[in-house]
């Protein structure tokens, strides 16, 4: 699936020339990103990077030699990243990831990236795959290998489902951001901590 037109439009490959300037790459991606949060990827239009950048289209293919290269390259640039301390308490690992999390979602630009993706799915299954692989899922599974390391030392029943209990976690957290960033503040997420420490040790 491309963005714009019927086909993948492309250009010619680099040759030989300048060295790239990436502070010049990072301003192209910023605007990639911006581009997909005001319009999302139905809409994205290069020629309102371009204007935006004050670059003109073909300095961008020669970056990047397609709109979904640009997409995904842009993309790449919102990786979750997550500092789990794996200490030997559960309610310290998880205050400080759903703190962690509660820092990226309200991030109201970030989030409306992600809400795009999550929207367009269906008409874009390349960029959505992009996404669950190199950022969703990669940052689930750090907070679900935290949660076993847990259930391994014994402070988490052995029956239940640390996959199911992360998707749970930053499930309710993406919600709350999308629908109501103002209230994802640090009583929710403590409140959030509290219910899922008494589930957890039921």
């Amino acid at each position: 699936m491309v963005l714009e037109g019927a086909g993948m439009e492309t250009m010619p490959s680099r040759g030989r020339g300048r060295p790239r300037d990436s502070a010049i790459d990072d301003r192209i991606l910023a605007e990639v990103l911006a581009e997909i949060a005001r319009n999302g990827l139905g809409g994205f239009s290069l020629a309102s990077v371009a204007q935006r950048t004050g670059l003109a289209r073909a300095s961008i293919y020669l970056r990047w030699p397609d709109r979904n290269s640009l997409i995904l390259a842009a993309l790449e640039t919102t990786g979750v990243t997550l500092d789990i301390a794996h200490t030997e308490d559960l309610e310290t690992d998880l205050r400080s990831i759903l703190r962690q999390w509660g820092d990226i979602l309200r991030n109201e630009d970030l989030l409306l990236v992600f809400n795009r993706i999550s929207v367009d799915r269906r008409d874009f299954p390349e960029i959505q795959s992009f996404y669950m692989a190199h950022i969703a899922l990669p940052a689930n599974q750090k907070v679900e290998e935290a949660l076993l390391a847990h259930q391994r030392a014994g402070r988490i029943p052995p029956d239940l489902n640390m996959r199911v209990v992360t998707r749970m976690l930053i499930g309710t957290l993406h919600q709350q951001g999308r629908f109501n960033p103002s209230g994802l503040t640090g009583a929710f997420v403590e409140d959030l901590l509290s219910l899922t420490l008494r589930a957890l040790r039921a």
